[in-house]
């Protein structure tokens, strides 16, 4: 496990195979849970502080993300909102010394204001529309 974080990781493109549930990086987030704001994945890293470390040392970042509407040209949060999950790996890629794995994946883990999680047909949670669109950050 790491003892230093300097909160600077890479967001690598990765792979994501579905019949496998297997990948990471960026093809992870995106064609599993459907996040794909890297800007969502920066500001949930930056905003969250200290990270929390997982039984594999992977680093897991926590933040809520609420949804802005624009009235009258006056930014207000509609009352929704989800919580973004990013973990990240910080050990070395397999052959690639000093060369850190980085973004592992991001997702929802819980939302306000819509109805209760349902899985898409393959059980992979999906993000509310509006997670991805990048005027309605707040």
């Amino acid at each position: 496990m790491p003892t230093e974080y300097n909160g600077d990781f890479p967001i690598r493109r990765g792979y994501y195979n579905s019949t496998t549930d297997r990948g990471y990086g960026y093809d992870k987030a995106d064609h599993k849970h459907n996040l794909c704001n890297t800007r969502v994945i920066e500001n949930v890293s930056l905003a969250c502080g200290i990270p929390l470390y997982d039984e594999d040392g992977r680093l897991t970042f926590k933040d809520e993300l609420y949804e802005i509407e624009y009235v009258d040209g006056k930014a207000h949060k509609t009352g929704k909102w989800v919580e973004i999950v990013v973990m990240v790996e910080t050990d070395d890629l397999e052959g690639r010394p000093g060369d850190q794995m980085g973004l592992v994946t991001a997702y929802c883990s819980a939302w306000k204001g819509y109805p209760a999680v349902i899985p898409d047909e393959a059980g992979n949670t999906r993000r509310p529309a509006w997670v991805n669109n990048k005027p309605n950050l707040g």
